[in-house]
């Protein structure tokens, strides 16, 4: 990170002041303890920056390495802090705008999001505002859902093949990214080829021509096996 905002003055100065940097070196070390940091963290390369309270409990990650971004960062975390403490003092009236603070800062596992979703109830006052947290919430819990299940998916060909069969599944029922999603479609698109599903393939295959262009020589690698897949899809759909 030599020559990046973290190894300015202005950085040393607003850590000295404010934060305290950790640094975890992402070599593997057989039978070192906490070796899966980067993956427990959710990290998917390197350098990974994240913000983190005093129990290494993750309250979000910076938009950008500049050092308006870094410091906006660590506002934010000061801030899900502070709202952390509200509710757990018994302000039960914040615990839609805890939730909701945490998937915005992806500060939350997606089984525990599921299942303090499953808790909330419309309250008496303030329904409309209430259900409006709600649909970002339930929004912001179908990402982090496809996110959980691509990470599995590193897991062998057991949790390959599960995770392969619920992204196929929430692509059915058009629970999708809000953008583009190369990794989602992929594992959709591998599905639907096993179960012979042209449907399915052909609009992931659409999706790819629309994100990449068809004259893409980069894509030509990617997309080429892709077009002779939904070929024989279509031969064998029209002779069945």
């Amino acid at each position: 990170m030599e020559g990046s905002s973290l190894s300015s003055d202005e950085f040393s100065d607003w850590t000295g002041r404010k934060v305290i940097p950790f640094l975890s070196v992402m070599t593997r070390i057989p039978d070192r303890e906490h070796d899966a940091l980067l993956r427990d963290y959710g990290g998917t390369g390197f350098p990974y920056l994240i913000y983190m309270d005093a129990d290494g409990n993750k309250l979000g990650k910076p938009s950008g390495r500049d050092m308006d971004s870094l410091v906006a960062g660590g506002t934010a975390a000061k801030e899900l802090i502070a709202l952390r403490e509200k509710v757990a003092n018994g302000a039960d009236d914040l615990v839609v705008d805890l939730l909701l603070a945490e998937l915005q800062a992806d500060a939350v596992d997606f089984q525990v999001a599921k299942n303090r979703r499953a808790t909330l109830q419309v309250p008496r006052k303030g329904a409309r505002a209430w259900k409006s947290k709600i649909e970002e919430i339930d929004s912001l819990l179908v990402g982090l859902e496809i996110n959980s299940l691509l990470r599995s998916a590193r897991g062998g060909p057991d949790a390959k093949a599960a995770a392969q069969a619920r992204l196929y599944e929430m692509a059915s029922n058009d629970l999708l990214p809000t953008k583009f999603n190369r990794s989602f479609w992929a594992a959709v698109m591998a599905e639907a080829k096993e179960r012979k599903d042209l449907e399915m393939f052909e609009r992931g295959y659409s999706l790819h021509l629309d994100f990449y262009g068809e004259n893409n020589p980069r894509a030509k690698r990617m997309l080429d096996p892709m077009k002779a897949d939904l070929d024989e899809l279509r031969r064998t759909a029209s002779s069945q």
